[in-house]
């Protein structure tokens, strides 16, 4: 079984404004401090260099103001003769900076001062590789016993001279101003971001959400909703035009609406106009009276009810219901009540009248719609009704006062299967019966709980007194549909209803 993933939600506006402001302030934020980086660690590196440069100048100075060294004796202890002992002494208390050193080392690289105590031993193992032949140049990076440094170095009358400053000091106010720039950056950055955002969500983010809020009222139907976000040009621009679209949709839905009623009112006029309207239909005819009535769920229904005399001494009499609402149950009713009509008239047998009626309206069903039908044949003179039943309702009969369905089988209903087999039935009136044909809209009508109004309740309505004269069938008719609309207390018609009477009144 495929699970069905939940669809992706999509990003806001306004988070993604706010990742991407994150972003460029991140981007704003790392350049700057990297240019600032470099900018003081530059201006360090420059104030080193001066730095070692004067320190390295005086400790030379002060060499050939002491009478220089013996060209002729290159080894360490003729040099450190010929310096005096207050030179040596100066240079190994001379510190450059706070913590960095000047280091002077014979022609051979032994040192001869050194803050440090390094006297004896090689500028190698203080972290100096000098070469007299190739002196660097500028400043330089070296590890002084064991602590990176920038350092200067120099050759001259027969001496090394080298001063080193560490890293650390060199660059301590770049990485305090670092610190300090970077928290103040960083606050002041926030500080936009979030004023940024408030001002985005409260000039554009808020309106738009109350421009989304009015376009789904407008969306669900209420086409009667203003959109009025006037705070500025731009809004307000929008909120005319979105205006002026609904107004015009508006227009049209009304005029398609008004189109429309005007179509289903003719629709329905059609429809009645099939159906007998005139009651009494047969004044001349004592031996019974006849009433029916349909009343549509929607604006045309699928019901019908339907009567004619095929013979001198036959009424041809029956109800039926339509599967399915609307115009489509409406269009396939008129088909149907035109072929049992075309059927009977010809005075075939019920049961062959149904079977033929079937297969016809079986032919070209791509709806697959069909519908349930009662049909009966009443002999005038003997009071005899030859029916079938198509799947439809049983009728009631009411005879002294006292109603009860009549005892029937159920065929299948018409137009789903085209060889279905019809049986005629008998049942025969007395004089003062009535016979009472519904369909399922009365039965199946529900109150506000839903609750149906059931054939129990309408074998109650119809156990009652109602006379055996003319008006009878129209009093059983209302009474039926009186007592649905009351049970019903106000909820909506659920299916149409359809409701005929025939009382037997005997051969006069």
């Amino acid at each position: 079984m495929l699970m069905k993933t939940a669809p992706k939600r999509k990003k806001t506006i306004f988070r993604s404004f706010i990742l991407w402001l994150l972003l460029i302030a991140a981007a704003v934020f790392l350049i700057s401090r990297a240019v600032s980086w470099f900018m003081e660690t530059g201006q360090d590196r420059a104030a080193a260099f001066r730095l070692l440069r004067l320190n390295i100048a005086d400790v030379r100075q002060d060499i050939k103001d002491a009478g220089g060294f013996a060209q002729t004796d290159p080894a360490a202890a003729a040099l450190q003769d010929e310096i005096t002992g207050e030179v040596i002494e100066e240079t190994r208390h001379r510190h450059v900076g706070e913590r960095g050193l000047a280091i002077i080392a014979a022609e051979d690289g032994t040192i001869i001062s050194d803050p440090n105590g390094g006297e004896g031993k090689s500028l190698a193992s203080a972290g100096l590789s000098l070469d007299r032949g190739k002196m660097p140049e500028g400043i330089f990076r070296a590890e002084v016993y064991g602590e990176p440094c920038f350092c200067m170095a120099d050759f001259s009358d027969g001496f090394y001279v080298a001063a080193s400053i560490p890293a650390s000091e060199v660059l301590q106010e770049r990485n305090l101003s670092a610190m300090l720039d970077t928290a103040g950056d960083a606050l002041v950055l926030a500080v936009l971001v979030v004023l940024t955002a408030l001002l985005v969500k409260n000039l554009v983010i808020r309106n738009i959400d109350r421009i989304n809020r009015s376009l789904s009222k407008i969306t669900g139907g209420d086409l009667d909703e203003k959109v009025e976000v006037r705070s500025h040009e731009e809004f307000s621009g929008l909120s005319d035009k979105i205006n002026a679209t609904v107004h015009s949709l508006k227009e049209y839905t009304e005029a398609e609406k008004a189109r429309m009623e005007a179509e289903m009112a003719l629709a329905r006029d059609i429809q009645q106009s099939a159906l007998p309207l005139v009651f009494p239909p047969y004044p001349d005819r004592k031996e019974f009276s006849l009433f029916a009535s349909m009343r549509a769920a929607r604006e045309v229904g699928g019901d019908f009810y339907d009567f004619y005399m095929p013979g001198k001494s036959t009424l041809a009499f029956l109800a039926a219901d339509v599967s399915g609402k609307g115009i489509p149950a409406a269009m396939f009713m008129m088909s149907c009540k035109r072929t049992l009509r075309d059927y009977a008239e010809r005075g075939d047998p019920p049961a062959d009248i149904a079977e033929q009626a079937n297969r016809e309206l079986c032919e070209g069903n791509e709806a697959k719609m069909f519908v349930t039908v009662w049909m009966g044949f009443l002999d005038t003179d003997s009071g005899l009704v030859r029916f079938i039943n198509a799947g439809h309702n049983p009728p009631v009969l009411i005879r002294g006062g006292q109603a009860s369905f009549i005892p029937m089988e159920a065929n299948l209903f018409m137009g789903f299967l085209k060889d279905a087999d019809y049986r005629e039935q008998t049942i025969r009136l007395q004089p003062g019966d009535c016979l009472f044909l519904y369909t399922d809209g009365i039965t199946e009508a529900i109150d506000p709980e839903k609750k149906q109004f059931g054939k129990e309740r309408l074998l109650k309505t119809l156990s009652a007194d109602f006379g055996t004269g003319e008006d009878a069938c129209r009093e059983i008719c209302g009474a039926v549909l009186r007592d649905a609309d009351t049970f019903a207390a106000g909820a909506p018609q659920f299916d149409d209803m359809t409701v005929l009477c025939l009382c037997y009144h005997g051969k006069q």
